[in-house]
């Protein structure tokens, strides 16, 4: 299961249109960043 879970990962790396695992946890930290604030 967790090679499964690493080749979604690479998949989406590799896409980087379908949103990263990155990107999205750049989106989630403003998110609660501003919420915060």
């Amino acid at each position: 299961m967790a090679e499964g879970v690493h080749v979604q990962l690479r998949q989406e790396c590799s896409v980087g249109e379908k949103g990263p695992p990155g990107k999205k946890s750049e989106p989630r930290s403003l998110d609660s960043s501003g919420e915060g604030n």
